[in-house]
């Protein structure tokens, strides 16, 4: 899965930077392993959505395994937070379009 943050303009050195200049996405890859399914993804968020979505993955019991940001200097700031987990492949899912919600998309 993957859906482009094309709501965002991002300028660095006051020029617009294209969604797929900085990776404005959110990208979530499943893969069955045995009777469970395990996802791996990242999200590009503005500072504001960091902690609620954050909150939202480790309630539907994802782990948050980095938090990082591509760019210094870039307006508004993008944030990029990666996660994993396993699972039932609707409950994960689930979990990550409710902390998709918690954004500005």
């Amino acid at each position: 899965m993957e859906i482009v943050r094309e709501n965002l303009e991002v300028t660095y050195m006051g020029n617009k930077l294209s969604p797929e200049m900085m990776e404005l996405v959110f990208i979530a890859t499943f893969e069955r392993v045995d009777k469970h399914t395990a996802v791996m993804g990242e999200l590009a968020l503005l500072d504001e959505e960091v902690n609620p979505v954050i909150d939202g993955l480790r309630q539907g019991g994802l782990d948050v395994s980095a938090l990082h940001n591509h760019m210094i200097g870039e307006k508004p700031r993008i944030l990029y937070v990666h996660f994993q987990g396993m699972g039932d492949v609707s409950q994960l899912a689930q979990t990550i379009k409710g902390a998709i919600e918690k954004t500005t998309l």
